[in-house]
């Protein structure tokens, strides 16, 4: 009971920030925006025939389309931003005091609150999965007459493509859940989750080039090659903006399992933070 009292809790003050929506309607907006660009060069395109000089005729594959809308729609940034905002709050203006004052077990307080930030991330994911179908849907209502197969439907990897998306963003929001639940404060905690993955990865640039200085193998390039590939912020962007990437070392299953990994650790270490952290009078 304790648990879905902390739960219904969390849903209400969810639902009830402007600030959740303010972030739904950026990410549809820049989702629209994303299906223009097809709609755009289909546009030149008939201009240039009806002109009298040919282009080059387009046509995409669905997964070209969905790609578009989540590489453009800004979603991790999004997620950085609300996650800061919704975690840090209780924070930041104390309530977190009252909440354990109440009974309520730390670790209850931290399983309710991410439930809640899974929520409003499906929400965004789903929203910009939508948006990408509507949008290939239109193209195809409006073009086909002049253009058969102007979308293709058929990919085999579709499903993959949007399971693995899904499990990189929450896996990305667990890091973004530890470092706000760390720092504590709104602002820093927007901060540190925009920019320390980004440090981090050039860290471990320095620390690849001074190894590899020392042991030029192939086999110290073979592993850096599988790091970045598989590092948290580039796996998230990794299969939105390369297409056809599977189709060379990058695979769904490993980058699923790695997924799963940072989940576990990015959300174990909140859990610890969550139980551990003292609260300041």
């Amino acid at each position: 009971m304790t648990m879905l009292n902390m739960l219904r809790f969390q849903f209400r003050r969810l639902f009830k920030k402007s600030t959740m929506y303010i972030c739904l309607l950026i990410t549809a907006v820049f989702a629209v925006y994303a299906v223009m660009i097809p709609i755009k060069s289909i546009d030149d395109y008939l201009k240039s025939y009806s002109e009298g000089y040919e282009q080059y005729m387009p046509n995409y594959n669905i997964k070209d389309i969905l790609t578009l809308c989540l590489t453009i729609s800004f979603l991790t940034l999004i997620t950085a931003i609300f996650t800061a905002i919704f975690v840090c709050e209780d924070r930041s203006f104390g309530t977190i005091k009252t909440i354990y004052s109440k009974g309520y077990p730390r670790s209850t307080v931290f399983f309710t609150k991410y439930i809640a930030s899974l929520t409003y991330i499906t929400i965004y994911y789903a929203a910009v999965i939508i948006l990408a179908f509507l949008g290939a849907l239109m193209i195809q209502f409006i073009y086909s007459p002049k253009i058969p197969g102007i979308i293709e439907w058929r990919s085999n990897d579709i499903f993959l493509l949007i399971i693995n998306q899904y499990l990189s963003l929450i896996a990305v929001n667990s890091l973004y859940y530890l470092i706000s639940e760390l720092v504590g404060k709104t602002g820093l905690g927007i901060a540190l989750s925009i920019f320390a993955p980004v440090i981090l990865l050039l860290l471990l640039g320095q620390i690849y080039m001074i190894i590899r200085s020392i042991f030029p193998t192939e086999a110290i390039d073979k592993l850096a090659e599988i790091v970045v590939m598989y590092y948290l912020p580039t796996l998230i962007t990794t299969t939105m903006s390369m297409f056809g990437l599977e189709s060379g070392n990058f695979n769904y299953l490993t980058a699923m399992l790695f997924n799963l990994g940072y989940i576990i650790l990015f959300g174990g270490l909140s859990l610890l933070v969550t139980v551990k952290k003292q609260v300041k009078n």
